[in-house]
C-alpha cells in the first residue's frame, strides 16, 4: 500500500514540537514557537508571536488527524480549546520576536469539535493501552510514544503507556485494568539482501484492537524502501511514516465508532448477591431508565444469579460506567457479559 505524500505540503513539522514523558497518563501539552516581526511597540510584538503560537499549537494538533487542517482554520478558535498556557523562552533578534510557549490543550473539546466538522467519530474517553516493539539500536522511543498519544488524544481517548509490559503480557494487562482498546506498533528495519549502501527495508505494522470482543479494527502491514545515509535520517523517515500510517487508520477507526455508536451494543448482565425478590424487579426498573437502553429483559433468575440480556445505543466501555456509577459493583467484563453485584 502507498503512503499519501502529504510531506510536500509540510505539514509534519509539529513532530518535532512534542515533548510528552513516558508516564502511564498523557501529559496534555505541547510546545510550539510563534514569531512576530519585532515593532517599535515591543509589547504588541511579543502579543502576535504569542497569537502565533497560540494557533499553530491547535493546527498542529488537528494535522495529527486530518492533512487539510489550514481549510477549517477559521472554524477553529484557539482560545476555544487553550486551556492555558505558560512561556518557555522568549528572544528578541534580527527583527524578529521569538517566543517558544507550553501550551494544554482541552482534547475533549477538541475532539468534540472535529466531531461535530464531520472530520472524525470522536471516542468518549475510553482508555486505550499503547505497545511499541522498535529497534534496540535506534533511539526514538520517546518521539513515537509522544505522535500516538496527540493522535489518539485528538480522538478523543485517553492514552495509557506502561515501559515494563512485554507482549505476552499486554492483552492481560488491559483486562486487568479495564482497558477497551490497545494499539500495537511494530517497526523493523534491516539492510537489504541486495546490499545497497545507505538503504534500509522498514517494516512496520499497526494494530488497533477493541478488546472487549477481540475485534481488529485496524491492522495493516508496510514495507519502504529507505535511502539513509545516517541514524537522523533514517529516524526521520521512520516519523514520517508514522505520520502516514495515521493517516491511514483515521477512516477505518472513525468509520468503526460511528457505527458501533449507531449500531449498539448486546450485552448481559450477570447479579450475583440478590438476596430478595423484589430486588430483581427493582434492578429491571433501574437499567430500564438507563440512558442508552434500547431493551432490556430478565433472561434467567437462579437462587445463585440474575440475568438480563438487552442491547445499549454505544459502545461497552460507556455501559460499564454508567453502571458503575449506579453503585453496581463490576467483578469482571469478558466479551458481551458483565458479572456484578448491587
Amino acid at each position: 500500500m502507498q503512503f499519501p505524500n502529504f510531506w510536500k505540503n509540510n505539514i509534519f513539522i509539529f513532530l518535532v514540537l512534542i515533548f510528552l514523558p513516558l508516564t502511564t497518563q498523557a501529559e496534555e501539552s505541547v510546545i510550539v514557537t510563534g514569531t512576530a516581526p519585532l515593532m517599535d511597540n515591543v509589547i504588541n510584538s511579543r502579543q502576535e508571536a504569542i497569537d502565533t503560537a497560540l494557533d499553530q499549537a491547535v493546527m498542529n494538533t488537528v494535522k495529527t488527524v486530518y492533512p487539510y487542517a489550514e481549510q477549517i482554520r477559521e472554524t477553529i478558535s484557539p482560545s476555544d480549546f487553550i486551556q492555558n498556557y505558560s512561556i518557555v523562552q522568549e528572544e528578541a533578534r534580527d527583527g524578529i520576536y521569538r517566543i517558544q510557549i507550553e501550551a494544554r490543550i482541552d482534547w475533549r473539546r477538541l475532539a468534540r469539535k472535529l466531531s461535530n466538522l464531520g472530520i472524525i467519530n470522536s471516542a468518549n474517553g475510553e482508555k486505550i493501552l499503547l505497545f511499541f516493539t522498535l529497534p534496540e539500536d535506534i533511539d526514538f522511543k520517546t518521539q513515537i510514544l509522544s505522535f500516538w498519544q496527540q493522535f489518539f488524544l485528538v480522538f478523543g481517548f485517553s492514552p495509557v503507556y506502561e515501559e515494563v509490559l512485554t507482549r505476552e503480557k499486554i492483552s492481560d494487562y488491559a483486562f486487568q485494568k479495564g482497558i477497551p482498546f490497545i494499539f500495537n506498533l511494530s517497526v523493523n528495519t534491516h539492510f537489504p539482501e541486495s546490499g545497497e549502501p545507505s538503504t534500509w527495508d522498514l517494516d512496520s505494522t499497526p494494530e488497533l484492537i477493541y478488546t472487549t470482543y477481540n475485534e481488529t479494527i485496524f491492522r495493516e502491514h508496510f514495507k519502504h524502501k529507505v535511502f539513509a545515509p545516517d541514524i537522523e535520517k533514517l529516524t526521520q523517515t521512520i516519523l514520517y511514516q508514522n505520520q502516514n500510517m495515521a493517516y491511514e487508520i483515521v477512516p477505518k477507526l472513525s468509520g468503526w465508532l460511528g457505527k458501533y455508536k449507531r449500531k449498539g451494543t448486546m450485552f448481559k448482565l450477570v447479579f450475583t448477591g440478590i438476596s430478595k425478590y423484589k430486588d430483581i424487579f427493582n434492578i429491571w426498573y433501574t437499567l430500564k431508565e438507563m440512558n442508552g437502553i434500547v431493551e432490556i429483559s430478565i433472561r434467567e433468575i437462579t437462587s445463585k444469579k440474575v440475568i438480563y440480556t438487552g442491547s445499549y445505543k454505544g459502545i461497552m466501555p460507556d455501559l460499564v460506567n454508567q453502571l458503575s456509577t449506579l453503585g453496581f459493583v463490576i467483578d469482571q467484563v469478558r466479551g458481551s457479559s458483565i458479572c456484578l453485584r448491587k
